[in-house]
């Protein structure tokens, strides 16, 4: 199954990101809302949570769940790698 992956101005109940397996789509939210304010999400946020995303995809057609522990900690190992690799 092919996933799109959406960057979008932001996302309803200020994430950062979502997926949704019917339409097989990841978005990536450019801004949060926080503290009556949009702020800007940086680079390094959106690669973090692209990757949290697709653990979370991973995640749930393993087993169908989602758990937010496992996708971050994932997120943050690929994040570290990529980072000590040069990608």
């Amino acid at each position: 199954q092919w996933y799109t992956i959406e960057i979008v101005d932001s996302i309803d109940g200020g994430n950062f990101g979502d997926f949704d397996c019917v339409r097989a789509r990841i978005r990536l939210a450019r801004n949060i809302y926080s503290c009556e304010e949009y702020v800007k999400v940086t680079e390094e946020q959106m690669c973090n949570t692209c990757w949290h995303e697709i653990f979370h995809v991973f995640n749930y057609h393993m087993n169908n769940e989602t758990d937010e522990t496992i996708a971050q900690s994932f997120a943050n190992f690929m994040r570290e790698f990529e980072s000590s690799a040069g990608i």
